[in-house]
């Protein structure tokens, strides 16, 4: 399998010479290897809103990276059924 998103943030750093890119995963399911991939990058925020408790049960609010990344990962995992009213 082939990560679109990862892959898109890199060429735009590689070949655009974006250094500071955002990336926000809206979707039921938390993009667990998006997050992985940036995970100790200080350079990719990577922000997701995602179901609470679904596959592949990751994305909880207390990981935010590692290392040099700590503090660019945000995870918002809202319960089932969360809308706009």
């Amino acid at each position: 399998l082939i990560n679109t998103i990862s892959v898109a943030v890199r060429y735009a750093q590689q070949v655009h010479g974006l250094r500071r890119i955002l990336i926000f995963d809206f979707d039921v399911h938390h993009g667990n290897g998006t997050m992985e991939t940036f995970y100790r990058d200080p350079d990719v925020l990577y922000i997701s809103s995602h179901q609470a408790g679904l596959w592949p049960n990751t994305g909880k609010v207390n990981s935010i990276g590692e290392g040099e990344g700590r503090g660019a990962t945000i995870n918002i995992p809202l319960p089932g059924a969360s809308g706009d009213q």
